[in-house]
């Protein structure tokens, strides 16, 4: 007589497959997992955890210890000290370094098996790759840095462009008056070409925070290469050797010509210096598509079509450090006093500020290639018409006293009736007041009516044939300022008596604004 299945019997087929369904999501798992003995001696292992260390297959980690791989075994030790005591730990970041020599960040949790007597008999852990995230952590923390620098930078500007103005524009008045002879002539020269350096470092520091307004317009970079071949070989010197690579047709980008040949020359500046022995700079120019692949390799590009500049050197290259920081203000490999660490910021500035990307890649004893994407623009053409008048009427907008005080002598001096005030509801006051037209608002980018209106908008909805030029300031971060309408005409601070003059006769003479 047979007898009946004893209960055991019955659970077994359910056991394996129990333990089948274990074993099909222990190898199957997209996380490392393993089974070790309280040394880290591996019992079991999936396809994983092989793939972080470098390994064929788990069946090469068999009987190996896991610490063999970690840069520090400490941190996999302390595991186990918590896992013993708390009956689990993690998850703590370990680095493993992989067969082939690759340094991997993992995310390590483990959980402590024990026998009857509460003796740590096993260890079951799981291991998340966490390189990827780390880097991208890196590039966080990078951009958050250079947008907080960027902000200082623009306030720094901001308030020394206010005082290089009135620094300038008196310097310019002295040399009007001064006879050729005059002793103090050299003087007031010498504060002139101060001013006028220290101008061009806040315009760096401007680029570079991305808070300088560009005349953007349609440039053909191939062509603007050419024409700056002459000054960038004179730049290199006899001992580096110039090759250009460029096609006869490129569709335009919309950038600022003067920037874009700002950013060659610094190019060049720097082949200069990596190539002090000499060697060869090269400059290729073609079109590129960023497509899916691309944006696997460099997630933060946009897909679209690009206008590709790829500026490449001979020299030492450049070591993970210095390529890591290439484009941070004040970072600079020259010694104290040979170089202010912006060069490559503002060219970073410069890029962001047209719509573009730019990055190095670089290693000791391969030179080094920057690449710059600038995305395709088709060009619209405009003709605008020109007007003479004979009397006109400047309404002046401007916070700070000194400045205000400034322009105002100074169109007035020119022939213009001046009205001027420091606010924008003062403006209004002004505006309602005056018994003939005001033909131009000259004001400060931020001026506003009591009520948050924009203040040039509020007076061409009173009056359309006014015509309005800003007095450009840099943004002070906080996103309170307004920023300039496209189009509309702005001068950048510090700015000349004559730049002053030539720009209000420039937006007079347009007829921008006329009904």
């Amino acid at each position: 007589m047979e007898m009946s299945d004893s209960p055991e019997r019955r659970l077994e087929p359910e056991l394996a497959s129990s333990e089948d369904r274990y074993r099909r999501l222990f190898d199957e798992d997209l996380t490392g997992r393993l089974v070790a003995d309280p040394d880290w001696r591996l019992t079991e292992a999936n396809g994983a955890l092989a793939g972080m260390l470098g390994v064929e297959g788990p069946a090469q980690l068999l009987g190996r210890c896991l610490t063999e791989f970690a840069v520090d075994p400490t941190v996999l030790h302390k595991l186990v000290a918590i896992a013993r005591a708390e009956g689990k730990a993690g998850p703590f970041e370990v680095s493993f370094t992989r067969r082939d020599g690759e340094v991997s960040q993992v995310s390590c949790s483990i959980v402590a098996n024990r026998d009857a007597n509460g003796e740590l008999v096993a260890l079951r852990g799981q291991l998340i790759e966490a390189t990827e995230s780390r880097h991208l952590q890196t590039r966080l923390l990078g951009a958050e840095r250079m947008e907080a620098v960027g902000r200082l930078a623009g306030g720094l500007a901001h308030d020394f462009n206010n005082l290089l103005t009135v620094i300038g524009g008196h310097s310019e008045r002295l040399l009007g008056g001064l006879a050729p002879q005059d002793p103090l002539r050299s003087s007031a020269i010498a504060i002139q070409q101060a001013s006028a350096r220290a101008a061009s470092l806040t315009r760096q520091l401007l680029a570079f925070s991305r808070r300088q307004v560009f005349e953007l317009e349609p440039v053909a970079v191939h062509r603007l290469v050419t024409d700056a071949q002459p000054l960038l070989t004179k730049i290199l010197g006899d001992q580096i050797a110039m090759l250009l690579d460029l096609p006869a047709h490129l569709p335009d980008i919309r950038a600022d010509a003067r920037q874009i040949e700002y950013v060659l020359v610094n190019m060049a500046l720097n082949a200069r210096e990596a190539m002090a022995a000499g060697g060869t700079l090269t400059i290729r120019v073609d079109t590129t598509d960023v497509g899916a692949r691309a944006l696997r390799e460099r997630p933060w590009l946009r897909p679209g079509r690009y206008v590709r500049v790829v500026v490449s050197d001979t020299g030492p290259g450049m070591d993970p450090l210095t390529k890591a920081h290439a484009f941070q203000p004040f970072f600079t490999t020259k010694q104290m006093g040979n170089g202010s660490g912006l060069g490559l910021a503002t060219v970073y500035g410069i890029i962001k500020q047209s719509n573009g990307f730019v990055w190095v890649d670089s290693e000791v004893g391969s030179g080094a290639a920057f690449t710059l994407l600038f995305p395709v623009f088709e060009p619209e053409a405009s003709t605008p018409s020109r007007r003479t008048t004979d009397a006109e009427t400047i309404l002046v907008v401007e916070p700070d006293d000194s400045v205000r005080a400034f322009v105002c002598d100074a169109l007035r001096r020119r022939g213009y009736q001046v009205l001027d005030t420091s606010s924008g509801a003062g403006a209004l006051e002004l505006f309602a007041a005056h018994s003939s037209r005001i033909h131009l608002l000259l004001t400060d980018v931020a001026s506003e009516t009591v009520n948050g209106q924009p203040l040039d908008g509020r007076l061409k909805s009173i009056d359309p044939t006014i015509q309005s030029l800003f007095m450009l300031e840099p943004d002070d971060g906080g996103g309170n300022a307004r920023k300039v309408r496209p189009g509309a005409p702005v001068i950048q601070r510090p700015f000349t008596l004559q730049a002053l003059a030539d720009k209000v006769r420039e937006v007079l003479d347009s007829g921008e604004g006329r009904g």
